[in-house]
């Protein structure tokens, strides 16, 4: 299996120093050292009005793989699933092999 792609939100930027009273300068500037700290990633600017306000809210999420921890975990986590799986279905094989041999006891046998 191969990594996938990891969609997150940066939540450790203060966005609201990030832009506001910056020059557009400084704003580049800001982005510019952004990118540098996350060279691997693709970096998204989501602007959003507030549905409560007029404020607008900027969000920053990156779109990188998964690292090798997430890649264990997920990997783990989806062998988890099928083996659930596959026992939720013995289970029900069993369950429905049982009741048939009810009903053919009850009308086969009487």
């Amino acid at each position: 299996m191969t990594k996938k792609l990891v969609k997150c939100y940066l939540t450790e930027l203060g966005l609201y120093s990030f832009f506001d009273g910056a020059t557009i300068e400084r704003v580049i500037e800001n982005l510019i050292e952004l990118k540098q700290s996350k060279p691997d990633s693709e970096l998204i600017l989501d602007v959003q009005r507030s549905s409560y306000s007029d404020d607008i809210e900027i969000n920053v999420h990156e779109t990188r793989l998964e690292t090798d921890k997430e890649y264990r975990n997920r990997l783990a986590s989806e062998e988890k699933e099928k083996q659930t799986k596959a026992e939720a279905k013995v289970k029900a094989e069993e369950k429905d092999r049982q009741e048939y041999e009810r009903l053919k006891k009850k009308f086969e046998g009487a």
